[in-house]
């Protein structure tokens, strides 16, 4: 997810604050860095969801107005080969293509744009239904959907982050509990869900897919 496109009131304050603290390459909030060969891919399945702690003054800013630790989401995707994939909804910023992407994991988690990631997954999801909810997310990444840098949820022809989770889900028979609050005049504030939402909403447990 990316903040380049808020408005309203907070957006000033939380992009100077986060410029203060960022450096070029770096995050003020992210934790120690997790290589992709220190994750156990085993541990992981289709439909689980990968946190990342994005770099720069843009991710500071996602977590300082969510109060977070990370700033983007995709969902894990395995083909049948088993190599991991992560469709997720990429902001142009950094190098990304502005629009939903299948991309491996090792480039989801390339150290230019991320500092940490973590892995989560949906519990008590029927792993038949986490399978249905990456299928789904991947239709949108074979259409290659434009990122929505307004952040309307209200229009499905574009999707950030969280919403393309969401819409994963709920076209899966698994919709989550978050409602989008009503868009506050001059703002898009009301009407965001973010990464750390999920975290916090108690229907996700912590993968351990670090190698020992």
């Amino acid at each position: 997810m990316s903040p380049s496109r808020i408005a309203g009131f907070w957006a000033p304050a939380a992009a100077a604050f986060a410029a203060m603290l960022s450096v070029p390459g770096s995050s003020a909030f992210s934790g120690p860095r997790v290589e992709t060969s220190d994750i156990d891919i085993t541990a992981l399945r289709s439909g689980d969801l990968v946190f990342r702690a994005g770099r720069g003054w843009e991710a500071d800013a996602v977590r300082l107005a969510s109060f977070g630790t990370f700033s983007h989401v995709g969902m894990v995707d395995i083909a049948a080969d088993g190599t991991v994939y992560i469709v997720h909804a990429a902001p142009p910023e950094h190098g990304g293509h502005g629009r939903v992407e299948r991309v491996p994991l090792e480039t989801f988690n390339d150290a230019r744009y991320a500092s940490d990631i973590v892995f989560y997954r949906r519990a008590d999801l029927p792993e038949a239904t986490a399978l249905e909810a990456a299928a789904r997310a991947r239709i949108e990444a074979d259409r290659g959907t434009p990122f929505d840098d307004q952040f309307d949820a209200g229009d499905q022809s574009k999707l950030y982050c969280t919403e393309l989770i969401m819409l994963a889900f709920a076209d899966s028979g698994a919709a989550l509990p978050f409602a989008f609050a009503p868009r506050i005049d001059g703002s898009i504030l009301g009407n965001i869900v973010y990464p750390a939402d999920f975290i916090r909403s108690g229907e996700f447990v912590r993968v351990d897919a670090r190698r020992s």
